[in-house]
């Protein structure tokens, strides 16, 4: 099986060769990265140059490919994809996708898998690709979901790493479901438009010692309604009432489930649940917004509930997505607004690299007197 070279506006996808060995260990090496693989992190260097090897016995034998995913504009190392268990008889074949964490969130993923099957579909005539990952991955599964994959079943407890045990979900794509997918396409979708997906495309989960962010999902609305109906801070210390006495209003959980929803696949946005780790109850949110494409920046909120307020809860969520945000999705200024009422949300900003920049006079009439609100943000390199 000839090994291709494809490319999309954004990557180079190539066959491995021996001085990615050194990249690849480091990709493969790091626990943060393989989090939840089916496999313990290298600790040899030397399954580099095996596994590099094995990627051309795979071509030859033509039982699979193995490609590197480079950033075309300045050849860095993203990660790499590959095809195995190709079976012509019936022709299908396995998917495997592994990037490194600095590149998350920013449509690597979704962009090489669809570059992949493009050709795997054309050119080795399959009829199925099958894809697993662990149910805890949920940025995985949304990855697959948008290229078309659909999720088929559960393998209980199919993984023990490390003495983990964890179960592993088993995605499909058909032949069909592909071609119809590209039939119905309207002409201004990612996949035909060329403006490729959006740095908010991935929705990652980033698990702290405190706090897990996870997308997300419709049902979260249940829970985070009622920390905002129960507790009357939020609303409070949000702006989100002119009288801290009345009763806190809001939509219909209905048309709340609905937006949360919408939000859970949105690509101009980023909405994460917050987790307490003791239990992994809902205690919170955090927010980044108000995407500038041409300037690098985004807008960020965020509210933690009573129970999750003064246990360093907040800060280490907001210190997660505040990195990614600098970090995997490439922003350069995140920036948000704080009310006079709130110093200690002031202070948690302080603590994770907020400064700052100006104050708007009288933005806030609460309890018949105006409140001040403060404008932060926070630089990337």
């Amino acid at each position: 099986m000839d090994t291709p070279t494809l490319d999309t506006a954004r990557l180079l996808l190539r066959p491995l060769a021996d001085a990615d060995a050194e990249e690849l260990f480091a990709l493969q090496s790091d626990a943060e990265a393989l989090r939840f693989w089916d496999d313990p992190p290298w600790t040899d260097p030397a399954r580099a140059a095996r596994f590099i090897e094995t990627s051309r016995t795979m071509a030859d034998e033509g039982s699979g490919v193995r490609l590197v995913l480079e950033r075309a504009e300045d050849g860095a190392f993203v990660g790499w994809c590959g095809l195995s268990r190709f079976d012509p008889a019936h022709r299908s074949a396995t998917l495997t996708l592994c990037l490194t964490p600095a590149s998350w969130g920013r449509g690597y993923a979704t962009e090489a898998t669809a570059v992949l099957l493009d050709w795997a579909f054309d050119t080795l005539d399959l009829n199925r690709v099958q894809a697993e990952c662990d149910t805890r991955n949920d940025a995985c599964a949304r990855v697959l979901a948008k290229v078309g994959f659909v999720r088929e079943g559960t393998l209980r407890e199919d993984c023990v790493v490390d003495g983990v045990v964890s179960d592993s979900w088993v995605f499909g794509l058909l032949r069909r479901d592909r071609d119809t997918a590209r039939d119905s396409a309207p002409a201004d979708s990612p996949s035909t438009s060329g403006h490729g997906p959006t740095p908010f495309s991935d929705k990652p989960t980033l698990v702290g010692e405190l706090v897990t962010l996870r997308p997300a999902r419709a049902e979260d609305a249940d829970a985070l309604d009622r920390i905002i109906r129960e507790d009357d801070e939020v609303a409070v210390l949000t702006g989100s009432v002119h009288d801290s006495r009345a009763p806190v209003s809001g939509p219909p959980i209905e048309e709340l489930r609905e937006v949360y929803g919408r939000w859970a696949a949105a690509d101009d946005r980023l909405v994460l649940a917050v987790l307490d780790n003791v239990d992994g109850a809902v205690v919170g949110e955090v927010v980044l917004n108000d995407w500038d494409p041409g300037n690098r920046s985004c807008g960020f909120r965020t509210f933690v509930g009573a129970r999750g307020r003064g246990r360093g809860l907040g800060t280490e969520a907001t210190r997660l997505v505040v990195g990614h945000g600098l970090g995997p999705m490439g922003m350069h200024r995140i920036h948000l607004e704080v009310y006079d009422t709130n110093p200690r949300a002031r202070h948690v900003y302080e603590k994770v690299g907020f400064v700052h920049e100006g104050t708007g006079r009288d933005a806030l009439l609460l309890d018949g007197r105006w409140v001040d609100v403060h404008f932060m943000a926070v630089l990337g390199h």
